[in-house]
């Protein structure tokens, strides 16, 4: 027998009953025995994606897993997880499985290894074990290996662009400097596509040092979307461009205190500007759909200033409590894209229910709701957790006068699995109906989410909904009683 095929059928523990799990020489065998093995081989390429190899040197063996081989019932969880391509079951399992020292059976290994997906892959990577690495390095798949192959010298020479942008990432960590002059040398013979990626690199250990580099980009690179990546990266230096964007912005947009009581109120006014200097012209570049040309410009312009230059007028609440509505929407859009891109956590709260009124005041369908909509999209994520919490659970309480949009923004945005007020709460809503058709259909919605979400000790131990049989209620009915099933073989 081919001794690669025979390596790789004892590393599946296929090989006949005493061979061992070594290669050795094989016993003498009758001819219908032979073939039985051939086909075994023949079988095993086929599933493990390799077409049949000749005088390829005799491979090392594949180490001998001496970890159990977890229960059937957890094999059903396995296959119902890469049937469903479900990187967060995957996951859950994987976690479980290596927390017990357990392993997958090796019949397993060559799904495994053909995963596609990055998700995918990097839940699958714990369950692989010595034996898989070892048939990953049989098969080319490098993806198993981990980091083993990491070599920022090769990848940046060799590499594809994703892995050349990490080469050279690190290569700014050691040393920005040379790392700068290499991106340049490399630039020669770069397409735009491959000096858009490796441009991202300057981000880390961004400096005045780098500056020289970027407005040569900006005034004589091809691309323009180069030009924009150089031009972004030049805005987060406190240089002569932002200096003069902030300039040209204050100019325009006048903030008062007036007396008062309670210590006074702001106000704001904006005079969108006719006409803005050469040098910033380019924020003319990107039209923004729902708002007019110098709108749409102001908007942008306001996005790259620093939210510390606004919060010398007052708090972001105070800021967003003198803005009209129906005026000066291009000024809190900006304010938002600043929040998120300069990530001020003190902003986010404040933005969300401006946003969020402007959703219930707008009317669900009408453009201006659909606008704040994506706002809020965005932001969720970034809401501080308790206060995301307590507004969720308030959503849950009167389920059926909540906007589907703001409500499910606010669910996806939670880490899982959902904090314990959330799934309470969600748990009780959802046992007050009797079928589907008896919730909302933000909520019903919500199944899908809700069945890799709830925490293991609030998985429902019998069927939501017994007289539903949509396919959502039966996908979640499957989803809760294979991770019950984890979290009571795995605890």
């Amino acid at each position: 027998m081919d001794p690669l095929r025979k390596s790789l059928l004892l590393g599946l523990d296929q090989a006949p009953a005493g061979s061992g799990t070594a290669p050795v020489s094989l016993p003498e065998v009758s001819p219908a025995w032979s073939a039985w093995l051939q086909a075994g081989a023949d079988a095993v390429y086929r599933q493990a994606a390799l077409s049949t190899l000749k005088k390829l040197p005799e491979p090392c063996a594949a180490p001998l897993d001496e970890r159990p081989v977890l229960q059937p019932a957890l094999g059903a969880v396995l296959a119902l997880a890469l049937h469903h391509q479900d990187p967060l079951l995957l996951a859950e399992f994987s976690a479980g499985v290596l927390r017990h020292g357990l392993r997958v059976s090796s019949g397993d290994l060559p799904a495994l290894l053909k995963l596609k997906d990055s998700k995918l892959q990097e839940a699958a990577r714990p369950l692989l074990g010595e034996t898989g690495k070892w048939l990953a390095r049989q098969g080319g798949w490098t993806w198993a290996l981990g980091l083993e192959l990491g070599d920022a010298e090769k990848d940046w020479s060799e590499g594809r662009s994703a892995e050349r942008l990490a080469a050279l990432e690190h290569f700014r960590t050691v040393d920005a400097g040379a790392a700068r002059e290499r991106m340049v040398a490399s630039f020669t013979g770069d397409g735009a596509a491959e000096r858009l990626v490796l441009i991202q690199a300057l981000h880390v250990g961004l400096s005045l040092e780098d500056q020289d580099l970027l407005l040569h980009l900006i005034e004589s690179d091809r691309s323009k979307k180069v030009k924009a990546a150089a031009r972004a990266l030049l805005l987060e230096l406190d240089g002569p461009l932002r200096k003069a964007l902030v300039a040209h912005v204050q100019a325009h947009i006048e903030i008062e205190r007036r007396a008062g009581l309670r210590g006074g109120k702001l106000t704001l006014s904006v005079e969108l500007p006719q006409v803005w200097p050469e040098a910033l012209e380019w924020v003319f570049d990107n039209k923004h759909p729902h708002l007019g040309k110098l709108a749409s410009a102001w908007e942008r312009a306001v996005s790259k200033v620093p939210l510390e230059v606004w919060e010398g007028h007052g708090a972001p609440v105070e800021l967003l409590g003198a803005v009209d509505p129906s005026e000066d929407l291009a000024t809190v859009m900006g304010w938002t894209q600043a929040a998120l891109s300069q990530g001020h956590t003190r902003w986010f709260w404040p933005l969300y229910q401006w946003w969020a009124e402007r959703l219930r005041s707008g009317g669900s369908k009408s453009g201006a709701a659909r606008h704040a909509s994506q706002q809020i999209g965005a932001l969720a994520p970034k809401l501080p957790l308790d206060r995301a919490v307590d507004q969720m659970v308030r959503f849950l309480a009167q389920a059926e006068s909540v906007d589907p949009g703001l409500a499910l923004d606010v669910l996806r945005a939670l880490p899982l699995p959902w904090p314990e007020p959330v799934a309470r709460a969600w748990l009780g809503r959802i046992n007050r109906a009797q079928q589907v058709r008896d919730l909302p259909k933000w909520l019903s919605d919500s199944l899908k989410l809700a069945a890799n979400a709830l925490p293991p000790q609030f998985l429902p131990q019998r069927p939501l909904l017994p007289g539903s049989s949509t396919t959502r209620v039966i996908a979640f009915a499957a989803k809760v009683t294979a991770r019950r099933r984890i979290h009571t073989y795995l605890p």
